[in-house]
């Protein structure tokens, strides 16, 4: 693990520099990717809590960027 990447430990766990940034990330928000970018109903798109971190998310959960789908990702109907 770089040094760079990794700015302390807590609990045991490495912490990212993506970790101090805040989620702006509202309901709204959500619902206007969900249609801009045609992600299907039956996907949950869920606002982060203000505990979550974005390197360790509750199990079931990933993080996409609103980039990733800018250059072309789409949401699978089935899971993966």
């Amino acid at each position: 693990m770089a040094d760079m990447e990794m700015v302390h430990r807590a609990r045991g766990r490495p912490v990212y520099m993506m970790d101090y940034f805040t989620s702006m990330v509202t309901p709204e928000y959500l619902e206007s990717l969900r249609e801009e970018f045609q992600i299907l109903n039956n996907i949950d798109l869920v606002v982060p809590c203000p505990n979550d971190l974005a390197s360790r998310l509750p199990s079931g959960h990933i993080t996409l960027l609103v980039e990733f789908f800018q250059v072309g990702l789409h949401c699978l109907s089935t899971p993966f």
